[in-house]
């Protein structure tokens, strides 16, 4: 018989939270993710679907929405979706049944990990992170 323990990604029994300096790095585990690409196609109907699951339009490039059911903008027509994991273990599920044959949906809650990083000059953080200086980007 196996004996697993849950674990969070990065190998603690609790999520980190962790200061550096004025920094605040939380590891998230309390969400589920799962990614939504649209098909070829089917751009609009998707970008529908996202509207009725998430109660807002499918976010622009570079944004993001807000609420309970959120999602993010990762590329071309493609977003990942989050969710609080308690009342959405079935994220990915609830948001195919709406989104139909119009996107593929792919469950993302093992395969990524969130952070929520709080404090003064998160753009010098976040430069350090990417090669994009952040300073001059309008978003």
């Amino acid at each position: 018989m196996h004996s697993l323990i849950s674990i969070s990604p990065l190998g603690n029994l609790e999520p980190l939270k962790t200061q550096i300096g004025a920094v605040l790095l939380t590891e998230e585990t309390a969400f589920a993710l799962a990614s939504c690409s649209a098909r070829l196609g089917k751009e609009q109907q998707t970008k529908t679907a996202l509207k009725k699951f998430t109660g807002q339009s499918a976010p622009k490039v570079g944004h993001a929405s807000d609420g309970e059911i959120s999602a993010f903008w990762m590329g071309p027509d493609l977003w990942m979706v989050e969710a609080p994991y308690d009342t959405n273990e079935d994220l990915a599920h609830k948001l195919k049944a709406i989104a139909k044959t119009n996107a593929s949906i792919t469950e993302q809650t093992d395969g990524w990990c969130r952070f929520d990083i709080k404090g003064p000059s998160l753009s010098d953080v976040f430069e350090r992170l990417c090669m994009a200086n952040i300073r001059y980007i309008y978003i």
